[in-house]
């Protein structure tokens, strides 16, 4: 089984990205610690050494493909299911 993405999809996915990464990182920098101290050398959120901060979600149904993206720290969820296409 094979789940794609538009290129507006993947848009849509950076933008939100964008946003929980500014959200991450400003939390970081004020907590401090190691992980702000990481945070502040490279200037943008720190998620270790591989990252992984985006979980993507292919739920197919009777209808259609469910499809959600979630951020791993902020707990936000950006819904990229296409209602219009069932």
């Amino acid at each position: 089984m094979q789940f794609n993405l538009t290129e507006e999809d993947m848009e849509k996915v950076s933008k939100f990205n964008e946003e929980q990464n500014e959200k991450v990182y400003k939390k970081q920098v004020k907590k401090g610690g190691k992980i702000g101290e990481m945070a502040s050398l490279y200037g943008k959120a720190y998620y270790g050494a591989i990252g992984g901060e985006l979980t993507f979600s292919f739920t197919p149904t009777g209808l259609g493909c469910v499809i959600t993206v979630k951020h791993g720290v902020t707990g936000e969820e950006l819904d990229l299911t296409n209602t219009d296409e069932w």
